[in-house]
């Protein structure tokens, strides 16, 4: 496939892609990466002192510009990469001081400054650019629905607060704990954010007006802000950290949010687009092996907590086997850790008291580890999960007990008058180190293979702010910056010295939810809201999370606690690449190994079966068929998963419980026209043979609302 921005860097220079990104349009004159410096001027990285190429890897090219400010105090640098199959860019700024003295301050700063003019003479007949984008995870039905805000003269800001994809839109006020306040529009007033918005996913796509697009990836996972103005002709997009006012110290680099650039040339739809990133993650942004092989999700079971004995835990594992079960990994959540001698496994209580100790409690793993659980996991087939969460520190561990600088915290009367956690300080060595630490002893003593990181901090702005005021004057956005960066340096160093480990991305469900984090993990838990049964509130915003973000984290998984037994609408609604099962929410009692009606056993070992034959599926490509939905029931919502090596896959489509029209027209890729392919409903009837060039827009027929398709479909035999 020709890549245009790779065509484009050889005549402009690199800080110049907003120039030429789109050859047959009118662009603005910004640079990618800007800022105030020494409170004044503005600066703009469009005039590099130095190129170099750097060494690429398979599929991707790279080169590195260095920019100075006119006082020659301040270097920027900024690393490119090119992908050869994909018309996308991405780049990492980093800014650094060029002397022994800090630098000026520098504030306002934006990885992503772009603009762009459509040409018109008169601000009245100016265009409208149409702005998409989705809400973050609000824990509730609105969460992952899509937003769609037209840009003709007017401001309008995304954002996300203290976790890159945390949809709160309003948190208790800090001034008076009684009320809520808006707590964007207070603290940072330069990205500024519409009032009553909830946050959103670091995902936003530009359609402009003469037919083409832009869409980007923030990479960060922390606070993060867009701000898009519309004046006259001009839409202009800046984004970047939610707010910063520093100097750089000699002998330091500061690193900015990264940005992934997808080019959407005329004449290819936003839905095709969403096909084609789904395909980049696949290739470009997914964990893998030591083998240089995708790490293929698991399908877990697990219990509603971590509190269990072994012995506990192996009965469950083994009751999956005897059952004959398609699950390949057995979940470890909350409460296996601490020092409480009281602990009782069968109360999920005071899990979050003793974070920041990371070792087995011995009441109910004697061993002071879970490799006895581990080993019998892999005796039968599984890979064991643990969950861990060494961000929080909670008083009176292990934790706790480290050199100051390695902790943050803030001082709040609400926070005192409750149980207060500090923050393990990952931008420190210390920090950064004892979190490593934690990872190696899991991995070496309870031979874990899925290691689960949760963090479960609301308040991370209160803590970096904290940290800034310690550094000193003029430091704002500084200790974010090392934080965040931390973060990444660790999940690497463990993914370095243990490529086959597999890290589980959570963050009070989907709150953390980037491309930074999506290259690194997988998320088997998109929201807290699909933990407990909530009907079908819950059902709706299952098909919405798998619909809509598919091609932002393809290896996710979700709960099945949606799903009353024989409820096949529910069920398929809770599918993604992975489900997971707690057989405890359906009876399972763990001194008997039993206890879950005949009848809905049954049923399950049908349906998971069925989940089973769907999972390789999700390793091929991404075709939606329907629009992103939201909260509209009267709607159909329907994607298709195909893998070109096999050239088969499924199709899945939900017609609503108030959609008036039995019948959807679908658009299904990746067929051969002339191929005849044999169609099996899930449940094993035969739905006849068609050619694909008859497939692709063969109607969907459900007869009854709240009803569903799914059929899988393979090249006849010869």
């Amino acid at each position: 496939m020709k890549n245009a921005m790779i065509e484009m860097a050889l005549a402009t220079t690199m800080s110049c892609v907003a120039l030429s990104l789109f050859a047959s349009s009118p662009i603005g004159t910004q640079g990618l990466v800007s800022f105030t410096y020494g409170g004044k001027s503005e600066f703009v990285c469009d005039k590099p002192i130095s190129e170099k190429d750097l060494p690429g890897g398979k599929g991707w090219t790279s080169k590195v510009y260095e920019y100075a400010t006119p006082d020659k105090k301040l270097g920027v640098r900024v690393t490119w990469k090119f992908y050869s199959d994909f018309d996308a860019a991405e780049y990492v700024p980093e800014l650094y001081a060029l002397g022994n003295e800090k630098t000026r301050p520098v504030s306002q700063l934006a990885s992503f400054d772009f603009s762009r003019d459509d040409g018109t003479k008169s601000r009245n007949n100016a265009h409208t650019v149409r702005v998409r984008s989705l809400v973050g995870d609000t824990c509730n039905i609105e969460m992952f629905t899509p937003q769609t805000r037209y840009i003709e003269r007017n401001w309008v800001g995304y954002g996300a607060l203290g976790r890159s994809s945390d949809g709160a839109r309003e948190w208790p006020s800090f001034d008076h704990p009684s009320t809520n306040e808006l707590f964007f529009a207070k603290q940072y007033p330069w990205f500024w954010v519409t009032p009553g918005q909830p946050g959103n996913m670091p995902y936003l796509c530009f359609d402009f007006p003469e037919g083409d697009g832009l869409d980007i990836a923030i990479g960060w996972s922390g606070t993060w802000r867009c701000e898009c103005l519309k004046f006259g002709s001009l839409f202009r997009a800046r984004a970047g950290l939610g707010k910063t006012n520093f100097r750089v110290l000699p002998g330091e680099t500061l690193r900015a949010p990264s940005i992934v650039m997808f080019r959407r040339p005329k004449g290819t739809t936003p839905r095709e687009m969403r096909t084609v990133k789904h395909r980049f993650m696949l290739d470009m942004k997914s964990p893998r092996d030591s083998k240089g092989e995708l790490i293929a999700p698991v399908m877990p079971n697990t219990f509603f907590g971590g509190m269990w004995t072994d012995e506990m835990m192996m009965g469950l594992i083994e009751w999956n086997t005897k059952n004959g079960l398609p699950f390949d990994a057995f979940w470890a959540d909350a409460g296996w850790y601490g020092n409480d001698p009281k602990k009782n496994p069968n109360s999920w209580s005071g899990w979050g008291d003793e974070v920041g100790t990371w070792t087995a409690n011995r009441v109910i793993h004697p061993d002071g580890n879970l490799a006895k659980v581990a080993d019998f996991a892999h005796a039968n087939g599984a890979k064991l999960i643990l969950w861990c969460e060494p961000e929080r520190v909670a008083t009176n561990t292990t934790f706790a007990a480290l050199p100051p600088e390695c902790l943050l915290s803030w001082d709040d009367a609400r926070a005192r008058s409750r149980r207060h956690y500090k923050v393990l300080n990952l931008g420190t060595e210390g920090g950064l180190n004892a979190a490593i630490g934690v990872v190696e002893d899991l991995v070496r003593d309870s031979h874990i293979d899925v290691y689960r990181q949760d963090c479960n901090t609301v308040y991370f702005n209160r803590y970096w702010d904290a940290g800034d005021e310690a550094e000193g004057p003029e430091r704002v956005g500084v200790t974010e910056m090392k934080y965040i960066v931390g973060l990444y340096k660790f999940w690497d160093t463990v993914r370095e010295r243990h490529p086959d480990l597999l890290i589980d991305n959570c963050a009070s469900g989907g709150r953390r939810i980037d491309i930074e984090l999506n290259s690194r993990s997988h998320v088997y838990c998109l929201s807290d809201f699909f933990i407990n049964h909530r009907h079908e509130d819950q059902i709706i915003a299952s098909q919405n999370a798998t619909l809509n973000t598919l091609d932002i984290q393809p290896f996710q998984a979700s709960k099945s606690a949606a799903a009353d037994p024989g409820d096949d609408y529910a069920f398929f609604s809770a599918m993604r690449a992975s489900i997971d099962f707690s057989p405890t929410f359906y009876g399972y009692k763990h001194d008997k190994r039993d206890g879950i009606p005949e009848k809905d056993m049954a049923w399950f070992k049908k349906m998971f079966g069925v989940a089973n034959r769907m999972r390789p599926y999700y390793l091929g490509d991404f075709y939606p068929q329907t629009e992103p939905t939201g909260l509209d029931r009267d709607v159909w919502c329907a994607y298709q998963m195909h893998r070109p090596d096999l050239n088969s896959g499924f199709v899945l489509a939900f017609r609503r419980n108030e959609c008036p029209t039995d019948t959807l027209v679908p658009s299904l890729g990746g067929l051969k026209d002339d191929v005849a392919y044999a169609l099996t409903s899930w449940d094993g009837t035969n739905l006849g043979t068609f050619k694909g060039s008859e497939l692709r827009t063969r109607p969907i027929k459900v007869a009854e609302k709240r009803g569903f398709a799914m059929f899988f479909y393979s090249p006849t035999k010869h």
